[in-house]
């Protein structure tokens, strides 16, 4: 079936190559638009689900695409647009909105449940901008936010508990400085069910069980100083954890050891924020990653021999750094 083929890296292209990372060759890329099946808006967040379909968050509805057609789905519960896209178990489509919501899609039933979320204590935690959505081994739904931290969902209950990155009484930053670090962008869960987080103040270990939040570091952070550790996104690899950074590149983190490395894109503009930007990493192979940089684009990053390789949008051919 043609869905088996199918792969979600960074952005919606199919790239063939049939060489060696580190030697030039062609891509192809295909485009979809309101000519060829996407007629409801621009695209804001894909998934591809475990039965291989890819799913698509709209400004305008949810699509589903098979590998031959794309499938358009609407119902008045999808206010908004739909920012992030998570699977459950059992196959439901969760979806977040903008400006706050949660609504979930019942492909078996065609069937859309909107879930009116809400904390007592803190009635705007409903309204939290959700960056990530995160179902764990348990059956749980978690969501990595802007500004509110680690907020875990009873959907049952339709209730919200958040747990902060930066304790909001932390005198080390200052009070809006708090809030920017008070930032999920990725959760991964270990086999003893541990999550580690990127966070935009580095990487986090956190115990869901006691809700026990710690910092993991190279070096404690100084004031002032320049920063590589605006983690974006985590990728597992045995005792490994690779992280993609904001200004910050590629970051490995090795578990056992507890020893931490860098690699940047342009070394040469290392003091450079607007640079070595790393927003996205996906498995390629044993060896490789796909990497996304809104300043270089899409590229593959060789862990053997530890060098980036991108594409050049215009040639559409692999530029050697």
């Amino acid at each position: 079936m043609a869905m088996r083929y199918l792969k979600l890296i960074c952005l919606f292209v199919q790239v063939h190559c049939y060489c060696a990372a580190q030697l030039p060759c062609a891509v192809q890329v295909t485009h979809y638009n309101e000519t060829n099946g996407i007629s409801n808006g621009r695209v804001v967040a894909m998934l591809q689900g475990q039965t291989g379909y890819l799913w698509f968050g709209t400004t305008n509805g949810l699509l589903s695409f098979d590998g031959y057609m794309f499938r358009q789905y609407n119902d008045p519960v999808i206010a908004n647009t739909i920012t992030k896209l998570a699977e459950d178990r059992n196959h439901v489509i969760w979806m977040s909105l903008l400006g706050g919501g949660l609504v979930s899609f019942d492909p078996a039933k065609n069937a859309f449940t909107s879930h009116k979320l809400q904390n007592d204590k803190d009635p705007s935690l409903a309204g939290a901008e959700v960056i990530r959505l995160f179902f764990d081994s348990k059956g749980r739904l978690w969501m990595g936010t802007s500004q509110r931290g680690l907020i875990r969902v009873d959907a049952k209950k339709d209730s919200l508990i958040a747990f902060n990155v930066i304790n909001q009484q932390d005198t080390f930053y200052a009070p809006a400085l708090r809030k920017i670090y008070n930032t999920v962008y990725d959760i991964y869960e270990d086999k003893e069910g541990w999550f580690w987080l990127a966070t935009h103040d580095g990487l986090y270990h956190f115990d869901p069980e006691t809700g026990i939040m710690k910092a993991v570091r190279e070096k404690p952070v100084q004031k002032n100083s320049r920063r590589f550790d605006l983690f974006r996104s985590i990728l597992p690899d045995n005792d490994i954890l690779w992280l993609s950074a904001w200004a910050g590149g590629l970051s490995s983190y090795n578990r056992k050891t507890g020893e931490w490395k860098k690699w940047l894109p342009d070394a040469g503009r290392a003091n450079n924020v607007l640079y070595n930007i790393v927003t996205t990493i996906k498995e390629k192979s044993d060896k490789e990653f796909w990497v996304c940089s809104p300043d270089k684009g899409l590229g593959v990053f060789d862990k053997t021999v530890h060098r980036f390789y991108f594409f050049n949008d215009e040639k559409m051919y692999l530029v050697i750094q």
